[in-house]
This record gives C-alpha cells, structure tokens and sequence, in this order.
C-alpha cells in the first residue's frame, strides 16, 4: 500500500472522533521530540529537518484551528478497499458481539423446562386361576355307593387318564370338572384324591341327577 501524502493525512484525520485527534496530535508533536534526541534534527540535515519542522508545526497548527474539517481526503483506491474491509470485519465483530448477548439474556429470561412427566406404570397381569389349594374333602367311607360307581366306571381306578377324554375313578368330562368347582382341588379329575373327586361327583349329583353317569347308574339301580 502507497504512503499516503500529508494533505491527504489532514483529510482523513477531519473524518476522526476527537479523541482519535487529540492523539494523533500528541504523536505528531512526539515524533520531532525523539527523532532529535536521537540525533535526527539538526545534524548533517539541518534543511530537511527545518522543513520537517515546519510541516509538523503547519500540521499542528491545522489540528489546533480545525480548519481541515470539512477537507474532502484523497485516498487511493487501494487505501479506501483497506478502510472498507476493517470498518467490515469490525461491524460484523461488534454484530457478533451483541447477538451473543441478546441470546445469554433471553436464556436467562426463559422459564425452566417442564419436567418430563412420570411413567405410566404397566398393568398388573391378571392373576391366573388358582388350582388345588382348597379345604380337604370330607372323608368317603369304603364301599360307598361311589365306590361301586367307580368299579362300574373305571375298574375303581381314581387315577385313570385313558385319553378318551373321560377322566378319573367316575370319568368326569374335563370341562364338566371346571363347571362344579373341581380346580379347587386340581386341574384334571385324575389328579384329585377319590375324597376330591367323589365331592365334586356329589355336586355334580345334586345339580343334573344321576343321569350323569347314564349307564352304570342303571346297572346299579340308581335310577
């Protein structure tokens, strides 16, 4: 980037915040001070330090009265794409700047989040049916009717299981077992002791009759 020339540095610096003058004016006025210190002024270059005092008093003497102010400043084109870039790069800084504060403010601002809501808990299953578990059936002396029953229906066996889907010393029907109350004391009738099955048999008795047992009931003349 070219140097720009001093008419052109008066331009620019009438365009600046005060501030920004005063201290360009207090690095004009330090320059000559430290390069004469330092042997600058009044050595071998007597003429050239001459002038360049007086261009830095007509300098002052400008930025003291103002008078370049309104002065329109000669940048080259080079020089006002550097200006434009920095005032650029400094805009969307300071752009940055704020919306990272508006947006830590309405954080601040925002209500809490709701919390999530509780788990429904699942359903219980249903509990299943209970099987055996109830009171003890009467005791059946031997040799009742139901003995002879059961001689007539299965040869006395109270465990018997053909897989005819008759089951027990009386052939209960399984779903007829269900019917009188019999998963009070097993699933299946053959699981049952002759105690069990004869009570469920009496039940059974009480609601249809001896039909129940059509043949055997017959031969034995129960009905």
């Amino acid at each position: 980037m070219s140097n720009p020339n001093p008419s052109s540095v008066r331009g620019a610096l009438g365009r600046l915040h005060p501030f920004s003058i005063a201290v360009v004016v207090a690095a004009v006025i330090a320059t000559p001070l430290m390069l004469g210190f330092s042997g600058g002024f009044g050595t071998s270059k007597g003429g050239d330090a001459e002038a360049a005092n007086a261009e830095v008093a007509a300098t002052s003497t400008s930025l003291a009265s103002g008078d370049f102010v309104d002065a329109e400043p000669a940048f080259s084109a080079e020089e006002l794409a550097f200006f434009e870039a920095l005032a650029a790069d400094e805009q969307a800084r300071w752009a940055a700047l704020a919306e990272a504060e508006l947006a830590a403010r309405w954080a601040a601002l925002a209500p809490p989040p709701a919390p999530a809501p509780a788990p429904t808990p699942a359903p219980a299953p249903a509990p299943a049916p209970e099987v055996g578990g109830g009171a003890p059936a009467p005791e059946v002396a031997s040799g009742s009717v139901w003995d002879a029953l059961a001689q007539c229906e299965s040869s006395g066996n109270w465990a018997m299981n053909s897989g005819n889907g008759f089951f027990g010393g009386i052939q209960f029907m399984h779903q007829t077992w269900v019917n009188m109350g019999g998963r009070d004391y097993a699933e299946y009738p053959h699981e049952a002791s002759r105690e069990q099955q004869i009570e469920v048999a009496e039940r059974l008795l009480a609601a249809y009759g001896w039909g129940q047992w059509p043949a055997c009931s017959s031969k034995l003349g129960l009905r």
